[in-house]
């Protein structure tokens, strides 16, 4: 890829990074709220009683656990980026599958907006070469490194899986999201908002895929 692709691509409004990490309100319920507003956990006997990513636990109710399950729908990586700089030679590996289809990813960014409470971080990979698959964080910028974000219900971050439709000069001309972010982990080791800050992270992930 080259660099100034990079900086083309990495170049997005506002409008555009908020609508590729709005909640759509789908997030999956645990059995909603008793009466003092706390979640409730449903009863089950079978994984096929829960909503997924919810599995039924041994003490017969469902729960949303980190741990092994099917490679569809889910999604892990590492990436090692400089915040505000897609021009710096990034190390990045994505894999995994969503509705079915591989997901491998080998390039990102890292970028803050102005007036914006959180910063976001986009992994992407080449299907064709008009034809991009995006990984859209959407971070508070009160994350530190260190300590687990979560995904999801309750979750402290949010994201979502995009097709990206770019030009033969590397300009956007049409996105449609395919995968929303519904559960999992991200981790920073370093994390740094100022231009050149080194952003490193790891995450797992679920999806739910999106017609």
């Amino acid at each position: 890829m080259n660099q100034s692709r990079i900086s083309c691509l990495a170049t997005f409004s506002l409008t555009l990074l908020v609508c590729a990490c709005g909640s759509s309100g789908s997030n999956p319920s645990d059995g909603g709220t008793d009466g003092d507003g706390g979640f409730t956990r449903t009863p089950c006997v079978q994984d096929l009683d829960c909503t997924y990513p919810e599995t039924c636990q041994p003490d017969g109710f469902c729960e949303y656990t980190i741990g092994p399950k099917p490679s569809d729908n889910r999604v892990s990586g590492r990436f090692d980026v400089a915040m505000d700089n897609p021009d710096v030679v990034t190390s990045v590996t994505v894999i995994g599958k969503l509705g079915g289809m591989y997901v491998y990813m080998e390039d990102a960014w890292a970028e803050t907006v102005t007036n914006d409470a959180n910063f976001y971080v986009v992994c992407y990979g080449i299907i064709t070469n008009n034809l991009y698959q995006f990984l859209t964080f959407s971070i508070p910028r009160s994350a530190v490194a260190g300590t687990p974000l979560t995904f999801g219900v309750g979750g402290t971050a949010s994201g979502n899986m995009e097709l990206v439709d770019v030009d033969n000069k590397g300009n956007i001309t049409g996105r449609r999201a395919n995968g929303e972010v519904i559960g999992g982990q991200l981790t920073f080791s370093e994390l740094g908002l100022n231009k050149g800050d080194s952003v490193v992270g790891t995450f797992k992930v679920d999806l739910k895929p999106i017609k």
